[in-house]
C-alpha cells in the first residue's frame, strides 16, 4: 500500500505543476514579483550579465515557462498513473495465485 501512496503523491505533484503552468501561461506578464504593462522593461540578471526585455519579450518568456510546466507536470502525472496501475497489478497477482 505504501508504494501505491508514493505513486499517487507523484500524480498530485504532477497535477500541481500543471496547475502552476496553466496559471503562469494565462496570468499577467510579470518581471520578478511585479506585474508589467505595455511599455515597461524587465531587467534581469543572467550569469552575471544584465538583460533588458521589453513587455512582449518578457510575455514570450512567461508563456514558455507556463508551457514547459504544463508539459513537465503532465508527463510526471501520466508516468505516475502508469506506475500506480502497474503497482496495483503487481499487488493483485500474489492474491490471485494464493486463491488457486
Amino acid at each position: 500500500m505504501k508504494e501505491i501512496a508514493k505513486w499517487i503523491l507523484g500524480i498530485i505533484v504532477g497535477l500541481v505543476i500543471c496547475g502552476y503552468g496553466v496559471v503562469t501561461f494565462n496570468g499577467p506578464v510579470t518581471c520578478g514579483d511585479d506585474v508589467m504593462e505595455r511599455g515597461d522593461t524587465c531587467l534581469s540578471m543572467r550569469r552575471g550579465d544584465a538583460e533588458n526585455r521589453s513587455y512582449d519579450e518578457q510575455a514570450a518568456v512567461v508563456k514558455r515557462k507556463g508551457i514547459f510546466a504544463i508539459a513537465a507536470g503532465g508527463l510526471i502525472a501520466i508516468g505516475c498513473c502508469v506506475g500506480t496501475v502497474k503497482e496495483v497489478q503487481k499487488q493483485r497477482r500474489p492474491a490471485e495465485v494464493a486463491r488457486q
